[in-house]
């Protein structure tokens, strides 16, 4: 009896220390979009994905979704700073379910975005051999996805999200 007692406490130690909670909201904003994601408790965020482009149908300008996620304990691996160098880093996994109840893909392209909200380039230039690497237009509905906490900064696509800081208010 007492084997089980002593299992039961040590897996209740283990998944609690195993489950991680995130506060505030993350956003990334330039000229084109902006990304937030607002954890709202210890289960569940909402993801806002906001395209500036007034050329696009409106369904697609604001994007806003529920999401359950979890936060898994820290891991350590390899990686490679600017240099590449290497060196340790040490991150935690985000784990993120869209709560909608019909998703049809994991990610939505905008219907001719490229040709309407983009600036034209010259065919043969630096920007355009770019513009056909990226993919731009994309609506990411975080079917069932992991993205990456590192060195406070969530990695979303190719974006970093930084933890908005609350502004205070003034006294008089």
């Amino acid at each position: 009896m007492k084997k089980l007692i002593y299992i039961l406490f040590i897996l209740f130690i283990t998944s609690c220390s195993s489950t991680k909670k995130i506060n505030g909201k993350y956003s990334f904003k330039n000229n084109e979009r902006l990304i937030s994601i607002d954890f709202k408790n210890d289960s569940l965020c909402e993801v806002n994905q906001v395209f500036y482009c007034d050329k696009i149908p409106e369904k697609y300008q604001n994007t806003t979704f529920m999401c359950k996620y979890s936060v898994s304990s820290l891991k350590k691996a390899i990686g490679y700073n600017e240099n590449f160098k290497k060196k340790r880093i040490k991150f935690r996994k985000l784990t993120m379910q869209n709560l909608a109840d019909s998703i049809p893909d994991s990610y939505i392209i905008i219907p001719d975005y490229k040709n309407s909200c983009l600036p034209p380039v010259a065919i043969n230039s630096k920007e355009a051999k770019l513009q056909n690497k990226i993919k731009y237009g994309i609506i990411y509905n975080l079917v069932n996805d992991t993205l990456v906490i590192y060195d406070s900064h969530i990695t979303f696509a190719n974006y970093k999200l930084t933890k908005v800081k609350k502004k205070r208010k003034a006294s008089n």
